[in-house]
């Protein structure tokens, strides 16, 4: 067994005379999210997509040294390197064409017990959590575009539909052939489609050819979506992703994190500040 991630859940890559298998062993949590977890899972393989596919008849439970009763999950291992090694122009397309098929699933389930990245969300993170960590000037230089973002969610609830929320190129593998799997569906969460492509464009800007890379996943998530790229959408959205890496940094009870990631954090404010 080769352990992959000890942050949050644990991860291990298990061999097994079978091949490898993925053993995830959660936090602490509900049974109802899981089981939303694995409908979602199952349904994107259904339609095709390479993702984790959870195998019931060999989950159990565990007991961590803390004596707290864990949930423990096999699920079916993909092969692949991550994305980010390989990034190309036929990559950011792949990664376009992945994930307009994933947003077509149009998942909207009647009960959800994950997170929400609606406007409540927005406007409930700046108003109790951000005053406890950021300069009041920060607050007051960013809190606009937040309330535009909010204003815009608002008038949008009916297109809320279960999406990745996670989707940095960590958790995008290229495999063989030039198809793409996608990992680490934890953080699934009921939001607005371009919170996805917000946090992929992204990823795209840390490379010297970002335009174009930008330009071929754009259009190849048009392509396959059959819409135009929602642009003032994914706009709105980055002040999304924004907060939900603020509240990630912030929430982590993990002091690795912490120091770590807070160096990013002026400038994510400053390029957010920026957007009005």
């Amino acid at each position: 067994m080769f352990i992959l991630r000890t942050l949050g859940d644990a991860v291990a890559r298990v061999e097994t005379p079978l091949g490898p298998y993925s053993l995830r062993v959660n936090l602490p949590g509900s049974e109802e999210r899981q089981q939303e977890l694995h409908r979602f899972l199952a349904l994107a393989a259904a339609a095709g997509l390479r993702v984790p596919v959870p195998l019931p008849d060999l989950q159990g439970r565990t007991i961590s040294p803390m004596r707290e009763a864990r949930t423990a999950v096999l699920a079916s291992w993909i092969d692949g390197e991550q994305a980010s090694r390989q990034m190309s122009l036929a990559l950011a397309a792949e990664v376009g064409r992945v994930t307009a098929r994933l947003h077509a699933l149009q998942s909207r389930p009647a009960l959800w017990h994950g997170p929400r990245l609606d406007a409540d969300w927005l406007r409930g993170w700046w108003q109790a959590q951000a005053p406890a960590h950021l300069s009041p000037a920060d607050v007051n230089r960013c809190l606009p575009v937040v309330e535009a973002a909010a204003n815009w969610l608002d008038g949008r609830s009916s297109e809320l539909q279960v999406i990745h929320a996670d989707l940095h190129f960590g958790n995008l593998l290229a495999l063989p052939g030039g198809e793409v799997g996608i990992l680490d569906f934890g953080d699934c969460a009921l939001g607005h489609p371009a919170f996805d492509l917000a946090m992929t464009e992204g990823e795209f800007m840390d490379y010297p050819d970002a335009p174009a890379l930008i330009g071929a996943y754009r259009g190849a998530y048009s392509e396959v979506s059959g819409k135009n790229y929602p642009l003032l959408a994914r706009e709105f959205m980055t002040a999304c992703t924004a907060t939900s890496f603020l509240e990630w940094v912030y929430g982590s009870e993990n002091e690795d994190v912490r120091t770590q990631k807070l160096k990013w954090i002026p400038g994510l404010l400053k390029r957010l500040s920026r957007q009005r």
